[in-house]
């Protein structure tokens, strides 16, 4: 009967272990899956702010070109 009860709660143990990872590997997956989502978001809306303001799109492309040459300005609007 102790050899049986031992051997039950070491299988709760492993499985109770188990269960744990995959919760971690689950949350780590939609972590990252949000995270994703929240970055194209912002490209998505640095891209809007460019296509609306062609000031902004001139600089954004001077910069690409050559940052140095930029005023204050263009510099900040680049950043």
């Amino acid at each position: 009967m102790f050899y049986l009860s031992q051997t039950l709660a070491a299988s709760a143990i492993v499985g109770s272990l188990l269960f744990v990872a995959m919760e971690v590997r689950s949350s780590n997956q939609v972590s990252r899956h949000r995270i994703v989502e929240e970055l194209l978001a912002d490209y998505r809306d640095m891209r809007m702010g460019m296509a609306s303001n062609a000031d902004v799109a001139r600089a954004w492309l001077s910069g690409l070109r050559d940052f140095a040459g930029l005023d204050p300005v263009d510099k900040a609007r680049f950043s």
